[in-house]
């Protein structure tokens, strides 16, 4: 994804090395000094002081059909994949000592992905 935009920002600007394994995620975030609107939802982190990280994530390839909710969360960071039609996400990184969680529900059932992100290089 280094070659894509995302909130208007280019992703190699963002981020560096980013390897997503089983349940992890590596890599390097880089610092910036203007916060990242996400126009497609409020709850998107919350606006502080600068330094900002971001993770940007490609959920374009997954398939939501049958799913009522499906949603990425760090801390106090929400995005809702369901009714975003870019399905390529920016998330604020305020703390690489928080797993990023990845939670889908067909209404039934709440399945939970958790992925450590300690190794995330906040720079």
């Amino acid at each position: 994804m280094s070659s894509d935009t995302i909130g208007h920002v280019p992703v190699s600007d963002l981020q560096s090395n980013i390897d997503i394994n089983v349940m992890s995620i590596s890599g390097t975030l880089n610092a910036i000094d203007e916060w990242v609107w996400d126009p497609y939802s409020f709850e998107h982190g919350v606006i502080g002081e600068p330094s900002y990280h971001f993770l940007a994530l490609d959920f374009t390839d997954n398939n939501f059909a049958g799913l009522t909710m499906a949603q990425v969360s760090q801390d106090v960071s929400v995005v809702d994949l369901l009714n975003r039609e870019v399905k390529k996400i920016l998330m604020e990184i305020k703390d690489a000592n928080k797993p990023l969680i990845i939670t889908q529900s067909n209404g039934i059932d709440i399945k939970q992905q958790i992925f450590d992100i300690n190794e995330l290089i906040l720079e």
